[in-house]
């Protein structure tokens, strides 16, 4: 993904013996070796596989105006624009960023956000905040409610919102700008799930 590369490219690296059965059904047969199980992937497209070699050469060769190359520069980045949104939605750091950061990290969300939809993991549902960024500010972005310890609520715990932020190459500093204008348009018209979707 982050080579530009067709999604998704995936190696096996295992004993080949008769006795490991091939998780996947394959035109081998019931029963085949693992070897053989392996050998043909049914009707999916090989694409992936024949562009890696590039995609990671790509990778490899990249430098930014700076001369830095993609794990500097994504690190880099991430820090940036994590500052800039923390900056603007008055949230604090979700952790010691210094030693977490690479090119993907959790952000806090501004506590006016209804996550109550937005599970870890799970597929959104249409009125999500996930889905709203999606849909109606075409950004894609994971979001999750996680519930945090605070003696002061009620249940001891309250559902803070965090963001999944991530920086690759193809990042730009607008990419970010858009986000944190999202994110503070919704925050201000909270609670965000009534707001009608804007005619396409």
């Amino acid at each position: 993904k982050w080579a530009f590369a067709p999604p998704a490219a995936c190696a096996l690296f295992a004993r080949f013996d008769d006795s490991t059965d091939h998780v996947v059904p394959s035109w081998a047969g019931p029963g085949a070796p693992l070897s053989e199980a392996s050998l043909w992937t049914g009707t999916r497209d090989y694409a992936a596989f024949v562009a890696l070699a590039d995609a990671l050469a790509y990778l490899d060769d990249w430098r930014s105006r700076d001369g830095d190359a993609p794990p500097t520069y994504n690190r880099r980045g991430l820090a940036h624009a994590a500052a800039q949104l923390r900056d603007a939605w008055h949230v604090p750091p979700a952790y010691d960023e210094d030693d977490c950061f690479c090119a993907m990290g959790m952000l806090r969300l501004p506590p006016a956000l209804d996550l109550s939809l937005d599970r870890p993991g799970m597929p959104s549902s249409p009125r999500s905040l996930r889905a709203i960024l999606r849909d109606r500010y075409h950004i894609e972005a994971a979001v999750g409610g996680f519930l945090v310890p605070d003696p002061a609520a009620s249940a001891g715990a309250r559902l803070d919102g965090f963001i999944r932020l991530s920086h690759a190459v193809y990042n730009t500093d607008a990419d970010f700008d858009r986000l944190q204008d999202a994110v503070l348009d919704l925050a201000t018209r909270a609670p965000f799930v009534s707001i009608p979707s804007p005619a396409r």
